[in-house]
C-alpha cells in the first residue's frame, strides 16, 4: 500500500478536540498513545486506530465529526466513504484501496478533491 493520509489524525499533532470529545475517554487516550508512538509507521498507526474504531458502537462512530476537508465533499461521496470505512473484518489497507478505487470513479472535480484528501 502506498502511504495514505488519514484525514482524521494529523501527523505530529494532538487528537483534535472535536474528535476527542466524540469518543469515550479511554478510547481517545488509546488513540492518542498510538498516534504518539514513534516506533510505529503511519500505516501501522492507521491499522491500530481503525481496529479500535471498528469495535465502537455505531452510535459512537456516528458522533465522530468529519474533518473539514472531508466535510466539503458531496454528501453521497462522504456517505460511501463512511460505508467503506465501517466494513467489519477488513484491514485498513484493504478499506483504503476500496476508497481509492471508488475515488477513481468520481467526476473529475470531486475526484481531484478526494485524491488530495486521501493520497
Amino acid at each position: 500500500m502506498e502511504h495514505a493520509r488519514c484525514p482524521y489524525v494529523k501527523e505530529n499533532a494532538p487528537l483534535p478536540t472535536n474528535i476527542k470529545e466524540a469518543l469515550p475517554k479511554d478510547v481517545s487516550i488509546k488513540i492518542q498513545q498510538i498516534h504518539d508512538d514513534g516506533s510505529l509507521s503511519a500505516e501501522q498507526k492507521m491499522e491500530r486506530i481503525d481496529s479500535i474504531i471498528c469495535t465502537l458502537p455505531e452510535n459512537v462512530i456516528d458522533q465522530i465529526p468529519d474533518p473539514p476537508e472531508v466535510a466539503q465533499l458531496p454528501a453521497d461521496v462522504r456517505q460511501r466513504v463512511k460505508q467503506i470505512e465501517r466494513q467489519q473484518g477488513k484491514s485498513f489497507s484493504t478499506k483504503f484501496e476500496e476508497i481509492m478505487k471508488y475515488v477513481d470513479t468520481l467526476p473529475e472535480g470531486t475526484k481531484s478533491a478526494a485524491q488530495n484528501i486521501f493520497h
